[in-house]
């Protein structure tokens, strides 16, 4: 499931043009995630999309907007009522 996880998040990571430096910290960031916890997989997703906010905050400059990431990797933001 890793592999197939890190080729999902290295084709938003294309789409986003982003930085070299934000997809390695993306997978350095799962890989450590998950050598501490065990999570179901169904929370695979989540966890990538997390690492990939907190690495696009630290690596880049000028960020896509949380609803734009969040439109490429299909999932539904909650919505305030």
């Amino acid at each position: 499931m890793r592999a197939s996880l890190i080729e999902w998040i290295t084709d938003i990571h294309r789409g986003f043009h982003l930085e070299a430096e934000t997809l390695y910290m993306v997978v350095f960031l799962i890989d450590k995630y998950l050598s501490m916890k065990k999570i179901q997989r169904r929370q695979l997703q989540l966890v990538a999309v997390a690492c990939l906010l907190i690495a696009m905050k630290y690596e880049e400059i000028y960020c896509p907007k949380l609803k734009d990431v969040l439109g490429v990797c299909e999932i539904k933001a909650l919505k305030r009522t």
